[in-house]
């Protein structure tokens, strides 16, 4: 299964920013630091939303979930890293309505 909408995907750069590059945060700063050890950091934040929509674009829907807000979607897939080695991301993204999928978060996972 796809992601729908998955070449709409909004990737807010707060999201990315503010917490998936955001070593300090409470409770991004784990995933933070890993992206950063893969090459990823905040003087080039586009590189990883990239990354995010390639995986959105190209990954696999691994299960959904209705919530009050939208369905969520988990989605995984293969990414390059700025490292150069390959690194599968597990993400999820929320549609409500009509509306293109947001992304919520975004993870190191094992396919």
């Amino acid at each position: 299964m796809e992601l729908p909408k998955r070449l709409e995907v909004e990737v807010p750069r707060r999201k990315v920013t503010g917490y998936l590059l955001a070593t300090g945060h409470p409770v991004g700063g784990a995933k933070a630091k890993y992206f950063h050890s893969r090459g990823f950091d905040l003087e080039s934040p586009e590189l990883l939303e990239a990354s995010l929509r390639q995986v959105a674009q190209t990954g696999r829907v691994e299960k959904t979930e209705a919530t009050p807000w939208g369905k969520k979607y988990f989605v995984v897939g293969e990414i390059t890293a700025p490292d150069g080695n390959s690194l599968n991301l597990g993400t999820v993204w929320i549609v409500s309505g009509d509306g293109p999928p947001v992304l919520v978060t975004a993870y190191p996972t094992r396919r």
